[in-house]
């Protein structure tokens, strides 16, 4: 019956009409049923699909609908909600309005909700005229179709913890092993699609390869493969692939991209920047085989962890990979809140899917993520002692990278110095006696001659409760300089004090996470302006995913540990996604980066 109401619709238009002409189903009905109230009108049309009422879905059918067409007036942002009517909750579609019910269940002929959208005065009509939204007689229809059947109400899929499905049954159209084909097999047959041909052994190798290390397959791989009858020969090659170092190159491409990796700062003048080390650190973390939960934990909060590791620290790198400002005249602070920003927004991305930056300046248009949300998750990520001055690429905190060699000479050196200023200071206090001595001798040597052009005539001619400190330096290092020892000490101190700069000076350092001792307040931020502070904060997760257990600490741990959670709705789905993308070219949810209602859905449920 829906298609049969589609293709109704669809041929009104085009006899109507003509087929290049505007169309709004909507429209095209009041004027052929010009004669019928709206109530008899949309009474007709349900019970045209009153047969037709069950399999409507509302997160797969109905949520995209109200999300794409009502939910910037009436969805979550309280600020921008229009009547005070919300269509992003169950208890807003069925509360009272005016003299009636936004949505009546069973009932859409009383129902407000669809008395606006089939209106033919633009004052009422919803969406209004000016919002340029057409709602198409398929979604007329599934909107009718979903009172009619009761409107049933389901949370967005998304934030609904998974849980483990039994895999189809077997169909004949399954060739693989493994439960996932499964389902892959059932979907096909359900569209009347046969699986492709089973590729070459030549093409196998070469998909495999690429997939796995972003190389093609030498002459003699391929051979080798060929030849290889062994029922466990494609196994083989995946084992050598997954062990071969490139595997970890790939594999970290599309995690730089989304931990957004960089040389330089971004900004103009665009310094160059030493966090390779936190790049060779995700290599090596595929190559390692390192848990995904370790991976989140060590690299959101690694530093947090109880005696640290030199690896976990580096890991942190991930949370430092922001743009830096050095631009001169910029506020300190306007820099530090905008790193903090790209901290939560890009974990809210990469780990959840979530577009947590439509909350920097108001509650969400689409997603039940409010302005509030945002800044108690900014609380985590606010505790560094980042100051947001200059443009400096090793901003501390940093960790500098040294050999162990390196380390031990440097060792050496700050205990030599150490020895070498006790000496030259000890020198110096036995030599302070002779000065004035030297002082009167130098007088009366400069008297009796006049081709001294050193600055020390006019030091000495000072007298001394008239000198400066600058002036009674520079006599002081005068008379230091006619004495062998001193000068002995002093040069075995520099030549001590320039390799331990010089060392120094050729770190590597990498920027890295650490928090203050001293909590920072949050605060909401006006409009996000970071000198406009509301109602002050304490850290927290959005309301609408499952709270963190009361033991957990509040900081970066905290949170990198509720994200691994096997209870947490989002983690999981969005990072295998995300894996799958990449070999396949799409996920199951085309929009990787968006799980919220505005993304797509996905092309297997179950799976």
């Amino acid at each position: 019956m829906r298609k049969q109401f589609g293709s109704i619709l669809t041929n009104l238009r085009y006899r109507y009409t003509g087929p290049s002409a505007s169309f709004e189903p909507r429209d095209l009905l009041l004027r052929l049923l010009s004669t019928a109230t709206i109530s008899l009108l949309i009474l007709f049309i349900s019970t045209l699909v009153a047969g037709a009422a069950d399999g409507v879905d509302f997160d797969r059918d109905v949520r995209s609908i109200l999300s794409d067409n009502c939910f910037q007036c009436h969805g979550p942002d309280k600020a921008q909600r229009e009547g005070d009517i919300r269509l992003d909750t169950r208890e807003g579609v069925i509360s009272a309005v005016d003299d009636g019910y936004v949505v009546v269940p069973g009932m859409p002929d009383e129902s407000r909700l669809i008395q606006r959208i089939f209106s033919d005065d633009p004052d009422h009509r919803m969406p209004p005229p000016e919002a340029k939204k057409v709602l198409t007689a398929e979604k007329l229809d599934t909107l009718l179709r979903w009172i009619q059947a009761g409107a049933e109400w389901s949370e967005h899929w998304a934030f609904i913890p998974p849980t483990k499905p039994t895999p189809p049954a077997i169909v004949e159209t399954t060739r693989g092993q493994n439960p996932i084909d499964n389902f892959i097999a059932n979907r096909l047959r359900d569209m009347g699609l046969s699986p492709s041909p089973e590729a070459s052994r030549t093409t196998l190798i070469r998909r495999l390869s690429l997939d796995l290390t972003g190389l093609p397959p030498t002459p003699d791989e391929v051979d080798t493969f060929l030849a290889d009858d062994s029922p466990d020969a494609y196994e083989r090659v995946v084992d050598r692939l997954l062990a071969s170092p490139h595997y970890g190159e790939r594999m970290a491409w599309p995690w730089l991209d989304a931990a957004r990796y960089a040389d330089t700062n971004g900004y103009q003048g665009d310094r160059e920047r030493t966090m390779y080390p936190w790049r060779d650190w995700v290599v090596e973390a595929f190559n390692g085989n390192l848990p995904y939960d370790d991976f989140t934990i060590w690299q959101l909060a690694g530093d947090l962890l109880p005696e640290p590791s030199r690896e976990q620290k580096i890991a942190t790198g991930f949370n430092r990979n922001h743009m830096i400002n050095g631009e001169g005249g910029r506020i300190a602070e306007e820099n530090r809140v905008e790193y903090v920003f790209d901290q939560l927004e890009t974990v809210g991305t990469v780990w959840m899917g979530l577009t947590m930056n439509c909350c920097r300046c108001h509650d969400h248009k689409y997603d039940p993520l409010s302005n509030k949300d945002y800044y108690r998750f900014s609380a985590f990520f606010n505790q560094t002692a980042v100051t947001g001055e200059g443009g400096d690429p090793q901003t501390p905190p940093n960790l500098p990278l040294r050999s162990a060699e390196t380390e031990e000479r440097l060792a050496q050196l700050n205990k030599e110095i150490g020895k070498s200023e006790a000496f030259v200071q000890e020198r110096k206090a036995n030599l302070e006696p002779l000065q004035a001595e030297w002082e009167a001798h130098q007088l009366a040597n400069l008297e009796n001659s006049e081709e001294d052009e050193s600055p020390l005539p006019t030091l000495l001619a000072i007298p001394q409760e008239k000198r400066d400190e600058k002036q009674r330096t520079e006599i002081t290092n005068l008379f230091l300089e006619t004495d062998e020892e001193y000068k002995t000490l002093a040069a075995a101190l520099k030549g001590q004090t320039d390799e331990r700069d010089t060392i120094e000076k050729n770190t590597v350092r990498v920027m890295i996470m650490e928090d203050m001792d001293e909590p920072r307040k949050t605060f909401v931020l006006e409009r996000g302006v970071y000198s406009k502070h509301g109602e002050e904060v304490a850290a927290s997760v959005p309301d609408v995913l499952p709270d963190m257990s009361e033991d957990a600490p509040r900081n970066r741990l905290g949170l990198a540990r509720w994200l691994v959670d096997p209870q947490h709705p989002l983690t999981a789905r969005v990072t295998v996604n995300r894996f799958w993308a990449e070999i396949f070219g799409q996920g199951l949810v085309k929009t990787t980066e968006n799980f919220g209602v505005q993304g797509e859905q996905a092309s297997h449920p179950e799976l």
